[in-house]
């Protein structure tokens, strides 16, 4: 007989987790039902970082659009073909 043993995610996990998913860029690799999915799951935990208090010195003046549409059924054709 299997036994299945599933540990809960701690405080910590959780409050990563919810900093993943307030990316932008989550948004190439998950659709918007699974995203409010975790969202509901993770529920009141506040997120370990927020993006915005990331100062980036080192980007593209011209950076790819990672909320558009386009870009995003395009990245995952790609991401597809990959896996």
């Amino acid at each position: 007989m299997e036994s299945k043993f599933e540990q809960p995610l701690t405080n910590l996990e959780k409050s990563w987790l919810k900093a993943l998913i307030s990316d932008p860029k989550i948004r190439l690799f998950l659709d918007e039902e699974k995203i409010s999915e975790l969202k509901e799951l993770l529920g009141v935990v506040e997120p370990l970082f927020d993006y915005s208090c990331f100062r980036y010195i080192d980007r593209y003046a011209e950076s790819d659009d990672f909320t558009s549409e386009e870009y995003i059924k395009k990245f995952r054709i790609l991401y597809k073909l990959r896996v």
